[in-house]
């Protein structure tokens, strides 16, 4: 989404972006929002001529996670008639408690791996 590192690649869609909307609109594919950014999901908003659909996101409002959509974007949805479904990931859900429960078991897994004779990398590494 561009939100987390502040890279926004082509603040929206790109042209190829733009065609890929109307190609899958000519053949009936719905397309799904929960991964662009919000400028992007606008764009999608304005050129489609079909519903939308969030096939895996939640309510900002319940959780500030880049992938959820703010009460904006679940608008837009409504007035195109469109679908969200919503799922319990944890770290969509609750962050706050998802990156304290991922601390604890990162913290487990390097105690256990030392004991063991293991390194646990990191995903850099």
């Amino acid at each position: 989404t561009g939100e987390e590192d502040d890279q926004w690649l082509h603040n929206g869609l790109s042209d190829l972006g733009k065609e890929v909307v109307k190609e899958m609109n000519r053949l009936g594919i719905m397309i799904d929002v929960s991964h662009p950014s919000k400028k992007a999901i606008k764009d999608m908003f304005e050129l489609s001529k079909a519903p939308l659909i969030a096939s895996h996101s939640s309510a900002r409002a319940l959780c500030n996670h880049s992938r959820n959509l703010d009460d904006e974007q679940l608008e837009w949805i409504k007035e195109s008639n469109g679908v969200v479904q919503t799922v319990a990931f944890s770290s969509y859900v609750n962050t706050k408690k998802h990156n304290a429960y991922d601390a604890a078991v990162k913290k487990i897994y390097g105690e256990v791996g030392e004991k063991m004779g293991f390194k646990v990398l990191s995903w850099d590494e």
